[in-house]
């Protein structure tokens, strides 16, 4: 049976549990909330790993603002480092709603952007390579910090952060604490955790669905299908015909953009298909961030958005119903985080693998 927030001991505050039913209309908690936050709350460094679209973000955003909630208010206090630009500003919004019941104050940092160090916050969301550029100069006060939160941690490693991650944990105040939050944990991550964490508390939170355990959403209808490579975009386009909102990925930036201008150029939405726009990470940043606002804010036309894997992580899009993967991801792991877009928080959705016949094994 699920526990309510206001059941949860250490008890939350009034103004978060009012924020967390009035805001986000959320009254109970989620798996891998119900176990962090009691940890969390009472102080331990934890490593936190649960399938994607079960609700870590809330669970690392109310403990950061509970905590800073009962601190004296200072230079940075919270410092949350996110893998991708995206994922950072969806965060963001979480803290600042959060941040406003209590009137704490949040900033949001990332690469492409031209905003410096601000010069008081409570919680601070960056990308890992903008954050460690600001303390190398040395115009971030960070000695006040008491807790960092590495979420998607195990992407921020792949994505060859390493360096950067080291740098920046070895910059704040050895007392504080550290939590690490992923849909996967990898043996980089356990490296990290043992090397960067004081005894943490581990946390696993998986799908149990009759007698097997998986990272996969219980309603995600998971489907695959044999085709040629050259009837596969008239594949996907099938696809997109029975979804209102559909994520498409490619493993290249050069594929997304080459098949991007092929559909404009065929006209496929005067042809009763969705709208089509591309994201990938070689974009402007002006640019990427207004796609992406487009297309999650979208909410009365069809539409698709063809991605490179810079989507696949942590983006939570609420009506999402399907995912098409035009090219096999190289790694498990890929799959599972590119299928999790659709079929979040309990929510149904359909998650589609076109295979070449060579493929089928």
């Amino acid at each position: 049976m699920a526990q309510s927030f206001a059941a949860l001991r250490p008890a939350l505050s009034e103004a978060t549990l009012t924020c967390l039913r009035d805001d986000f209309h959320f009254s109970t908690m989620t798996p891998v909330q119900a176990a962090a936050l009691p940890l969390l709350l009472t102080q331990k460094d934890v490593v936190a790993e649960a399938v994607t679209g079960s609700g870590k973000t809330i669970a690392f955003a109310v403990a950061a603002v509970e905590a800073c909630s009962r601190l004296e208010r200072g230079p940075v206090r919270v410092v949350c480092v996110s893998p991708t630009r995206e994922l950072a500003a969806q965060t963001s919004r979480v803290f600042a709603t959060l941040c406003k019941a209590h009137s704490l104050n949040s900033e949001l940092i990332t690469g492409g952007s031209t905003v410096e160090a601000p010069e008081r916050c409570d919680i601070l969301i960056a990308t890992p390579g903008r954050l460690d550029d600001l303390l190398s100069r040395a115009i971030l006060d960070v000695s006040g910090v008491e807790l960092l939160i590495l979420d998607e941690a195990d992407v921020l490693l792949e994505l060859g952060f390493a360096l950067q991650i080291d740098r920046i944990m070895k910059q704040l105040p050895r007392q504080r604490r550290t939590c690490l939050f992923s849909a996967t944990q990898t043996r980089a991550v356990r490296d990290l955790a043992r090397a960067g964490l004081r005894n943490p508390a581990s946390v696993s939170v998986k799908v149990n669905s009759g007698s097997e355990t998986g990272k996969t959403p219980t309603e995600l209808i998971s489907q695959h299908i044999i085709v040629r490579a050259e009837d596969k975009l008239r594949c996907a386009l099938d696809l997109l015909k029975t979804a209102r909102k559909s994520l498409v990925f490619f493993d290249s930036c050069a594929a997304v953009d080459f098949f991007g201008r092929a559909l404009k150029a065929a006209n496929v939405a005067e042809r009763g298909l969705p709208i089509i726009n591309a994201l990938h990470g070689k974009m402007a940043p002006k640019k990427r961030r207004a796609v992406w606002a487009q297309f999650r804010e979208c909410t009365s036309e069809r539409v698709a958005l063809l991605c490179t894997d810079v989507a696949a992580r942590g983006l939570d899009v609420d009506d999402v119903d399907l995912v098409v993967q035009v090219d096999a991801p190289q790694k498990p792991d890929t799959f599972v985080h590119r299928a999790g877009r659709t079929a979040r928080a309990g929510r149904a959705g359909r998650a589609v693998l076109l295979l070449e016949p060579h493929e089928d094994a």
